[in-house]
Formats: structure tokens, C-alpha cells, sequence
């Protein structure tokens, strides 16, 4: 639409629909330009990681609902929004919402592993992964946003928001747009998640009624998290003593810069149940009484 999708995806009406349609980012080969093909062992190796994924989930999504999602009690004020700064440095809630980010990660994982095999056992392609670890392995704001988290929506934003509007405007410009985007995105899924439903109101999905605004507030938040890391020269926004930490420390340091405001952006999807659907799909341990 906006001449932002990679220059190998015109080359054939067949890889242009594959490129369009699919649910992963096709993978192409830099010495040919042409869609790099599948081998045996990495299908093999997507699906492994997905049944450990699987195995992975179960156990903590065991233990994490069994709390109702708030393993280290209830902080947060009953709006989602934040009714005053203890919300914000309180350490029960920083911890929650790392639990909670660990859960994404994980399921965002297990999914993407089953999706990519699946792409390429059905089209014989190689795709690239949705998650590259950013929890224990992200450098920085923008590394765990551009390199490492969900990197099928990345590319999706990167193609129809960063590079569209960075033609025409700066840096920060185009960045601060992709995320409000992102937020944008984000507020609509919880309208559609949660439609309501008035004759059915038996159930909890079609009566509940979510708070929006938290997705936008989070993302844009990082906005201000990356913009500042533009602002010092893409230089690290953390301490100078993060250099002589571990990867995963320093890693764990960028995700907490974030978990401030994480609260506002998940509670509509703990208060909705949404995470309890994915009961169908993990093998897990329920008490019973």
C-alpha cells in the first residue's frame, strides 16, 4: 500500500498472496531474493519447542491462575487506572505485572512456534520466529520492541506506520506514531474480545464491560522509554553500573522500566477471564475444592 513491503515478495503473485495472507513473517534467502525453503529439522525443531512450550505453559499457568493472575496479591486501584503513585513503585504490584509479562511471553511463544511450524509444513517456507526471548535478552527499550517482542506486529507496524510517516517526519515522529498505533490496536482488540452480549449474560465474557484507555497509556509510556534512549544517542537509559551486569540482569532492568504501567494495559484481560480460555489449549493442574 504505502511501497514499504520488502522488494522479494513482488517477484511472484504466489509469494505476494503467501507474504499478504500469512500469519508469519516469510523468510527470504539474501544471495536470491526468492522465499528460503524449510528444512525437516527446523519444522522438527518448531514443533519440539512447541510441545515444550505447551508442557512450559501448563506448569506456570497452573500455578499463576491459581492466584487469579495476582500471585502477589491484589495492588492495582478497581478502575485499572492509576489512583496514586504507590501503584506505580509499589513492589507487590512490579512483581505482578512481571508475572504477568512472563505469561505473555510464554504464550506468545508456545503460539508462535505451533504457527510457524504449521506455515511450513503447509507452504514448505521458512518463517520467522514471533519471539526472540525479550524478557531475559533485550538490550534495551527498542530491542525488546523492534528486536525481540512480537515480531510479526513489528514488521506490521514497521511497514504500515513507522515507514509511511517517517517519509515525511523525523525519527521520534515515526516511532511515537507506531506506538500509538499499537495502542490504537490494542483498544480495539478489547472491543472486539469483549462485545457485549446483553441477552447472554450468563457468562462473564458477554457483561463485561472494560475500562479503555490502558493499552494506549502503556504503550505510550514505551514511546517515552525509547524516546529517551534516542535522546541520549542510543545510549542506555539505564545506570552505568547495568554494563557490568549479566545479559539476562540488564535484560530484566529494561522489562522493569516498563512494569510501572503494565497493570493498566492487562486487567481487562484478567477481570475478563480471557486468560482462563486458554485452559483448552495447555495441560494444566486445577484445585478442586
Amino acid at each position: 500500500m504505502y511501497g514499504t513491503n520488502p522488494k522479494e515478495v513482488e517477484k511472484s503473485k504466489k509469494i505476494f498472496a503467501l507474504f499478504i495472507s500469512s500469519s508469519q513473517e516469510i523468510v527470504f534467502d539474501p544471495r536470491t531474493d526468492e522465499a528460503a525453503k524449510a528444512t525437516f529439522s527446523e519444522v522438527f525443531s518448531h514443533l519440539v519447542k512447541f510441545l515444550q512450550y505447551m508442557m512450559l505453559n501448563g506448569i506456570y499457568f497452573s500455578w499463576i491462575s491459581a492466584y487469579e493472575f495476582h500471585p502477589f496479591g491484589v495492588v492495582a486501584a478497581r478502575d485499572g487506572y492509576i489512583s496514586s503513585p504507590s501503584n506505580i513503585i509499589c513492589l507487590r504490584q512490579l512483581a505482578n505485572n512481571f508475572s504477568i509479562a512472563l505469561l505473555y511471553q510464554l504464550l506468545l511463544t508456545f503460539f508462535g512456534e505451533g504457527l510457524v511450524a504449521i506455515s511450513s509444513i503447509l507452504t514448505g517456507l521458512r518463517f520467522r520466529k514471533m519471539m526472540e526471548n525479550p524478557v531475559f535478552t533485550s538490550a534495551s527499550p527498542s530491542d525488546f520492541w523492534g528486536q525481540k517482542w512480537n515480531l510479526v506486529i513489528h514488521e506490521n507496524l514497521k511497514r504500515g506506520v513507522y515507514k509511511p510517516v517517517r517519509k515525511r517526519f523525523s525519527r521520534n515522529v515515526a516511532m511515537v506514531s507506531s506506538f500509538v498505533a499499537s495502542g490504537i490496536f490494542h483498544e480495539w482488540i478489547l472491543l472486539v474480545i469483549y462485545f457485549r452480549n446483553y441477552s447472554e449474560c450468563q457468562d462473564i465474557r458477554p457483561c463485561y464491560k472494560p475500562v479503555l484507555g490502558g493499552a494506549l497509556s502503556f504503550f505510550a509510556w514505551n514511546a517515552v522509554l525509547v524516546f529517551l534512549e534516542y535522546a541520549t544517542g542510543g545510549v542506555s537509559i539505564m545506570p552505568k553500573f547495568a554494563a557490568a551486569l549479566p545479559r539476562f540482569l540488564r535484560s530484566l532492568l529494561v522489562v522493569f522500566l516498563a512494569l510501572p504501567l503494565a497493570h493498566v494495559f492487562t486487567k481487562p484481560y484478567i477481570d475478563g477471564h480471557l486468560f482462563h480460555d486458554f485452559r483448552v489449549a495447555l495441560p494444566i493442574l486445577v484445585k478442586v475444592s
